[in-house]
């Protein structure tokens, strides 16, 4: 069962597939393993004619709740670009193909 924040992605034509050694260059477990509050990846292509290209991957050993999280992290962080561009949330310009990255992490944070 994938949550609601999922359904609402399909809906705007973005599903989430898993993160897969094809979009990490190098070793991508290890990085991984490095790595361990990284949950995903979104990659956004603005069209100049309107709307975007959109690639959201999770890790794969993201559970249904992690899951979920990243979910509506995605649909956050694309809404924002929408409506501010790539600056607020620190988005990395790809020199491959110049689209725009931004990784996700799930941090726990010391009480302030």
């Amino acid at each position: 069962m994938i949550s609601d924040a999922e359904v609402r992605l399909l809906g705007r034509g973005v599903a989430i597939r898993e993160l897969g050694a094809h979009d990490h260059p190098g070793d991508l477990d290890a990085h991984l393993a490095d790595h361990p509050d990284v949950v995903g990846m979104l990659v956004l292509d603005p069209d100049p004619a309107g709307g975007a290209y959109v690639r959201a991957v999770v890790r794969p050993d993201a559970g249904p709740e992690r899951r979920a999280w990243f979910a509506r992290w995605v649909e956050q962080r694309i809404d924002r670009f929408g409506e501010h561009g790539p600056h607020p949330d620190g988005w990395q310009r790809r020199e491959i193909d110049g689209g725009w990255l931004l990784w996700a992490e799930d941090v726990q944070l010391p009480p302030l």
